[in-house]
């Protein structure tokens, strides 16, 4: 399956915080943010997707 590219705006914080918890991980960031979203559907199956 390919892969879709999503822009998203964050305030520096957040993207610091980002950078620091990757780096952490030796991660890239995108794989922080998928993994991230994934832990968020995986939890909200009877309650509304806080995600969206």
């Amino acid at each position: 399956m390919p892969c879709i590219q999503v822009d998203v705006k964050i305030p520096p914080h957040l993207h610091k915080k980002l950078a620091v918890y990757a780096a952490k991980a030796e991660a890239f960031k995108s794989e922080v943010i998928m993994n991230a979203l994934n832990h968020c559907r995986d939890y909200t199956e009877d309650v509304p997707n806080p995600c969206y």
